[in-house]
């Protein structure tokens, strides 16, 4: 069921209401992310307590989670656009549904080797610290609720760009802080 809201992902190729308009999906992924107040999260790791929910993404074999409430859609992989003087980490811009949005290598932005796209390679499109963009990853694996208890403090390295880390199905998965990705681009840029 689909509610008024601004906070939703989008699920299958049809549109759906989100912040300030209509947005259509095109990925296969069959779940809205709902928002629930989880107090234990924002105390034990400092992340935002409206954010359980997270879109699970592949990055060289490893698992990422991007939070839910900040996914606007996914989207297949397209060559964006290059801009010139941009850094490594921004291969480009691309526009969706009339809005130009900058594409952030997240495997560069996390210190892991750039690869070429492939058939599973996608872009998900994401709203963070008042900045819409798009997120360039290997592929998306699920939309999965974590258990706050089981969340830890990063590990040192690229502990910068990370919230805080979980497991799912036995597998760590680091939660990237989508804040802090945007400060390193600004940082760089």
């Amino acid at each position: 069921m689909i509610q008024e809201s601004s906070h939703l992902v989008l699920v299958r190729p049809t549109v759906y209401p989100a912040r300030g308009g209509l947005l259509r999906a095109c990925c296969p992924l069959t779940a809205a992310v709902a928002m629930i107040n989880t107090p234990a999260l924002a105390a034990t790791t400092g992340w935002p307590a409206a954010t359980p929910e997270f879109l699970l993404v592949r990055l060289a074999g490893e698992l990422y989670g991007l939070p839910g409430s900040a996914v606007r859609e996914v989207l297949r992989w397209r060559a964006p656009t290059p801009v010139p003087g941009a850094p490594p980490v921004i291969p480009g811009i691309i526009s969706q549904h009339g809005v130009v949005l900058p594409v952030i290598d997240l495997r560069l932005a996390l210190g892991l080797p750039a690869t070429p796209p492939d058939r599973s390679t996608r872009l998900v499109v994401a709203h963070a610290s008042e900045v819409d963009l798009a997120l360039y990853v290997d592929a998306v694996a699920d939309i999965v609720a974590l258990d706050a208890e089981e969340l830890a403090p990063p590990p040192s390295g690229r502990a910068r760009l990370l919230g805080a880390v979980a497991r799912y199905e036995g597998a760590p998965v680091g939660l990237i802080d989508l804040t802090a990705v945007i400060t390193v681009v600004q940082e760089g840029a």
